[in-house]
This record gives structure tokens, sequence and C-alpha cells, in this order.
């Protein structure tokens, strides 16, 4: 349990939200994507019927 007690001191949160912003950067753009086409798949479907 070593690792939750650092993540809970401030410089292992600290290094966890770096971690967090760090997937945000790399996976943010595929997510937004992906809501993107799943919005836009929707809007076709009803302006088709």
């Amino acid at each position: 349990m070593p690792q939750d007690i650092d993540a809970l001191s401030g410089e292992g949160f600290l290094h966890h939200l770096d971690d967090i912003r760090q997937i945000v950067a790399v996976h943010g753009r595929r997510v937004v994507f992906v809501v993107f086409l799943a919005i836009a798949g929707a809007v076709g479907k009803i302006l088709i019927q």
C-alpha cells in the first residue's frame, strides 16, 4: 500500500495529476472524435428518417 500513501501526499498527487494530463493529451482528441462521430451518426439517422 505504499503507493496509496504516496498518492495522498501532495507531491504524489501532483504527479498523478500530471499523468492524467498526459493521458488526456494523448487520448482526448480520439475521445472527442468518437463522440463527434456518434452525434453525427445520430443526427444523420434522424434526418434520413
